[in-house]
């Protein structure tokens, strides 16, 4: 059992796990100052959770908001694995990491059915993000609410496994595509007449160079789909008129918001 650890230097350790029951969300950034907590000291602390009684109990939701995620941040991270995490946010990410990628396979591997809510957000133009490290997202198929966003026109998504991903996602809800990919022709060969399949999704956020968003949108144009909260967000100047005219003729009966932003 996790909370029967004995005092240790006069300190005791179960005020520590009466705090850990009552959290339920946890952010995890960039630190200010040293970390003095030994490494060995979490891994065995991680590895104190038994089958069915996590360090933290009530935990729901986790954030990593710095640029990169440090080895010490990614062994932080392990404490949160045994918990009921329905929510994971990375929201500040600049560089590309074998420490990423490890979160984000720890995560797929526990929460690959039970995870709602994603959020991934890039915010430099000049990191690439690859498959290499996001390969690990088609696992997560329980998914209500995601939100994907990068500034680098090499982002892959059109990626296939990334794309038939996102649109076979039967439970999302609210959907956010903010990209600057400019779509080649291979990437509109490739998903030529493809749709999304969720009959739940509501809300459509998508953002990015106006052809992507031309491209990009029939896909959730189709009786199946009933969006009834709309954003677009074309990089640049553009005439409104042609996606209104889109819009009106196959959103018809459900959509009840339009909002057409400048990105």
């Amino acid at each position: 059992m996790v909370n029967s650890l004995p005092t240790e230097n006069g300190i005791d350790s179960s005020t520590f796990f009466q705090y850990a029951k009552r959290l339920r969300s946890l952010t995890l950034g960039t630190s200010n100052g040293h970390d003095d907590t030994p490494t060995l000291s979490l891994v065995r602390l991680a590895d104190l959770q038994a089958p069915g009684n996590p360090l933290f109990p009530g935990l729901k939701s986790v954030a990593f908001t710095s640029s990169h995620v440090s080895q010490m941040t990614a062994i932080y991270g392990t404490l949160t694995l045994a918990s009921p995490i329905t929510k994971l946010e990375f929201t500040a990410l600049e560089v590309e990491t074998a420490t990423f990628a490890t979160m984000l396979a720890f995560f797929s591997t526990q929460f690959a059915s039970s995870l709602a809510y994603l959020n991934l957000t890039f915010p430099v133009t000049h990191r690439d993000f690859t498959m290499e490290s996001l390969r690990f997202l088609p696992c997560f198929q329980a998914l209500r609410s995601l939100t994907l966003s990068s500034k680098n026109p090499q982002f892959p998504i059109f990626d296939k496994s990334l794309m038939d991903w996102i649109l076979k996602l039967e439970s999302l809800k609210n959907l956010k595509i903010d990209v600057c990919v400019e779509p080649t022709e291979l990437d509109t060969t490739t998903h030529h007449n493809k749709q999304a399949i969720s009959a739940c999704l509501h809300t459509l956020w998508l953002g990015g160079p106006l052809n992507f968003i031309d491209f990009v949108l029939p896909m959730f144009a189709h009786r199946g789909v009933r969006i009834t909260a709309l954003t677009l967000a074309p990089i640049g100047d553009y005439d409104p008129g042609p996606i209104r005219a889109f819009v009106q003729s196959n959103f018809p009966n459900a959509l009840n918001s339009l909002e057409l932003l400048r990105n």
